[in-house]
This record gives C-alpha cells, structure tokens and sequence, in this order.
C-alpha cells in the first residue's frame, strides 16, 4: 500500500470525482456508496486533517475501494 502524499490528498479531497468515477460530495473522500462500504473504524479515520492521519486512512480505504471495484466488475 502507497501512501499518498498531502499535495495528493488536498487534490483528492477538491476533485468531485470518486476512485470509482461516481460523482463525490466537496471536501470528501469518496462517494456515499463507497464510504459506507468501508468499515466503521476507517470511516472515522477520514476525518482525520490532511498531515494528521488522512493520508494513511485514505491510503487504506482507497485500496479497499478498489478491490471491490474489482468484485464488482468480475459479477
């Protein structure tokens, strides 16, 4: 797992777009579909401030994302 770096994670949280491709609310992480596909504890992560842990919980998620992205298209 790469961690992404705060330059990345402020581009990740302006852009609208989801790992997905769904559209995502401002200042989010990823689309409602895939946020509560996370477990509870990483969710909370995301929260954290950009250089305070959001980095490493995105990092997390993001790889959870898309192995279910995976799942999804192998259905």
């Amino acid at each position: 797992m790469a961690i992404i770096t705060q330059a990345e994670a402020n581009e990740i949280l302006n852009d609208r777009k989801c790992v997905c491709g769904n559209h995502k609310g401002d200042r989010t992480a990823f689309c409602h579909k895939d946020y509560f596909e996370l477990p509870y504890q990483l969710r909370q992560s995301l929260y954290s401030r950009v250089g305070q842990g959001f980095e490493e919980a995105y990092s997390a998620a993001r790889d959870i994302v898309q192995m279910k992205i995976a799942e999804r298209s192998h259905l």
